[in-house]
């Protein structure tokens, strides 16, 4: 069907509504990381009528309104909501939805401010926005990420241990959690 419209204050189309029951049928992971506030809500209310079929919804790459309050990131009801749906919210270390400065801590702070809502780390993974496959510009991206790809993993296990996470924990954000919707 064309698309004459796009609005994105209006949440999902009745064809938009379609395809995330498909979605759901065939097993194919939502990701609700670019999605409006009313999309994502309509995304969720979507996905709760067909729970039964443990739709797999993540937001892959956002953090927290609470924290850096910028339109990508999620407010605490918005991550309650896809913890319910038993999804995955990956924080991502993309400088400018962690905060202004010191970003390596904010990084971590999205971490515990997710760990503080939902009594858990059960629902968090890491997640860095990779660039560094990106060849136009790729300075420019590659100066988004507060850590460069190829040593995030280990810096942000590092913190995450120095923050008295334990190694479990560590474990589950690290992969675990990833691990358990793709399977």
């Amino acid at each position: 069907r064309p698309i004459t419209k796009i609005n994105k204050k209006d949440g999902l189309t009745n064809l938009g509504k379609e395809l995330i029951h498909k979605l759901i049928e065939t097993g194919i992971a939502i990701d609700v990381s670019h999605s409006d506030e009313a999309t994502f809500w309509d995304i969720v209310n979507e996905c709760k009528k067909y729970k039964k079929l443990k739709p797999k919804v993540n937001a892959s790459h956002s953090n927290c309104k609470a924290i850096c309050n910028v339109p990508r990131n999620l407010t605490d009801e918005q991550v309650k909501a896809i913890a319910e749906l038993n999804g995955i919210i990956g924080i991502v270390s993309v400088k400018a939805f962690c905060g202004t400065e010191n970003y390596e801590q904010k990084y971590i702070e999205h971490i515990k401010h997710v760990k503080n809502i939902l009594g858990s780390v059960n629902n968090i993974a890491l997640a860095t926005d990779d660039m560094t496959y990106y060849k136009i510009e790729p300075e420019t991206y590659q100066n988004l990420n507060i850590y460069k790809q190829e040593e995030a993993d280990k810096i942000i296990v590092q913190q995450l241990k120095e923050s008295k996470f334990t190694e479990e924990d560590v474990n589950k954000i690290q992969y675990k959690n990833f691990l358990k919707m793709v399977k």
